[in-house]
């Protein structure tokens, strides 16, 4: 079964993953702090949504979804 870790935009990069969107690359990290997030940048800044900032998800499936649809 197919998921959206397998799309071919993202990839493994050490603990966590890189993904290439219509945003550029950013990147999907865990801390114990904010869960799965999006980042972005050398700096990792913080990917902002429509609802504020892309943390805090469950999973990194969900984490992924998110900066898959980050366009700015």
């Amino acid at each position: 079964m197919s998921t959206v870790l397998d799309d071919k935009r993202v990839s493994p990069r050490g603990e966590g993953f890189a993904v290439a969107g219509p945003a550029g690359m950013l990147h999907v990290l865990h801390t114990s702090a904010f869960g799965w997030s999006v980042y972005r940048g050398s700096s990792l800044d913080l990917v902002r949504i429509g609802t504020g900032f892309a943390v805090g998800y469950r999973t990194p499936e969900a984490a992924v979804e998110a900066a898959l649809g980050v366009t700015v």
